[in-house]
């Protein structure tokens, strides 16, 4: 019996992937050369997982979404994720406008990456604070200009109360939520959170007006009651629950 010997070049699985297009290593489990990061990641995906791509740059937001949605077989990517993403401009009036602008940006920018289940979403939320006409709205994330931070916009909300003089400090947390999934079918939901403004910031916890708004039949800020009375009661739980419920 003889032996023989041979020699075989074997790449290793690294620089395969690195020779296949952003699709191609999406399907095997890794992350592509269009995600943002270095080097490549097995993601450890399960077969015909449903992705789901959140189209924010916030990455408080983002953190809020992904614990809503832990309880899906999904992964969860958002709009950061991809070099090549843009943050479109939301030039609608209403925040399910704004919505579906978010969601068809990111929805054209991975259709042709992604050859599994996937769902889209766009989300827009804000602030409408009665006496000052529903304001700040849709601009709530720059209420105080377009360089606004947390800080900023809280001290000119607060100011415009104060100027109003007025004794009405009811408002509402308004988002729209827009699902669009890999056969381009859409679903919208909307959700509410109705309470009223503190002139006063109180608790340290959560983003944006969090400080500021105390839900209905509490007496404290949602800053104060922290993520899980957030994850249960807030405008943006329900809108993922509904989703969660339709689309799952």
């Amino acid at each position: 019996l003889k032996m023989f010997s041979f020699t075989v070049q074997v790449s290793t699985i690294q620089e395969k992937i690195s020779a296949l297009d952003t699709a191609e290593a999406r399907l095997m489990g890794f992350s592509s050369p269009l995600i943002r990061g270095s080097g490549y990641k097995q993601t450890g995906r399960s077969n015909m997982t449903t992705q789901i791509w959140v189209s924010t740059f916030n990455s408080n937001k983002l953190i809020e979404i992904k614990s809503l949605l832990a309880d899906l077989n999904s992964q969860v990517f958002c709009g950061a994720d991809l070099k090549t993403f843009v943050s479109p401009e939301e030039t609608a009036s209403s925040f399910e406008g704004n919505a579906r602008i978010k969601t068809q940006a990111l929805f054209d920018a991975v259709a042709h990456l992604v050859s599994e289940p996937f769902w889209v979403l766009g989300e827009d939320s804000g602030l409408e604070v009665e006496a000052l006409e529903k304001q700040p709205g849709v601009f709530s994330a720059r209420y105080a200009g377009p360089d606004a931070t947390d800080k900023s916009n809280l001290e000119k909300l607060i100011q415009d109360l104060k100027t109003k003089k007025t004794k009405n400090f009811s408002a509402s947390f308004v988002t729209s939520l827009v699902a669009k999934n890999h056969k381009a079918e859409e679903r919208v939901f909307s959700g509410q959170l109705k309470g009223s403004i503190s002139l006063t910031p109180l608790g340290t916890g959560g983003f944006g007006y969090d400080p500021i708004f105390i839900p209905e039949n509490e007496n404290q800020s949602l800053a104060q009651l922290g993520p899980n009375f957030k994850n249960k009661f807030s405008h943006r739980a329900q809108v993922l629950k509904q989703f969660k419920t339709a689309c799952f």
